[in-house]
């Protein structure tokens, strides 16, 4: 009657437990290393989760390193003029950089760009400058270039005349 019953379900829920206690004793594989994971059991991961603090991608801990190396939100000092550039921005920092060495385009001497009108001015020597004597184009070299002889020594026209 109402003890078997009882008895009943008291053997029925004593099943029910056995075999959670069963399906519960079986290990979970963890989601990032596949170590298996008993119940109970406190699981150390091999591969722990970190998050990037620059992009906030979340990786493995031991793929953090190369990819900080390549990460396009990551900073890096300009190795020309030194301000901090995001790794995705070097090369829209480079065509800008008034540091950047560019080349001329009359000698191809790498310059820095802020330096290049200077350079094409008193240092190229592939500019050409009109000859003060007889105002045709002439090249100066470097050493010669800003000393008052300096267009004598090249025009033809006033060696002819001295």
């Amino acid at each position: 009657s109402e003890d078997t019953l009882n008895t009943l379900r008291y053997a029925d829920r004593i099943k029910e437990l056995k075999t959670d206690t069963l399906v519960d004793s079986e290990p979970i594989p963890c989601a990032n290393c596949g170590s298996p994971i008993f119940p109970g059991d406190r699981h150390l991961c091999r591969r722990v989760m970190v998050q990037c603090p620059h992009c906030r991608s979340t990786m493995d801990k031991e793929s953090l390193e190369g990819h900080l190396q390549e990460c396009v939100q990551a900073p890096s000092p300009c190795p020309h003029c030194g301000s901090r550039v995001l790794q995705g921005d070097t090369a829209k920092h480079e065509r800008k950089c008034m540091k950047f060495p560019i080349k001329c385009p009359l000698c191809t001497s790498l310059v820095p760009r802020e330096t290049m009108p200077r350079h094409q001015r008193d240092q190229c020597t592939m500019t050409k400058v009109a000859c003060r004597y007889c105002l045709s184009l002439i090249h100066i070299s470097e050493p010669t270039r800003l000393l008052s002889i300096s267009y004598a020594v090249f025009c033809l026209k006033k060696k002819k005349r001295i």
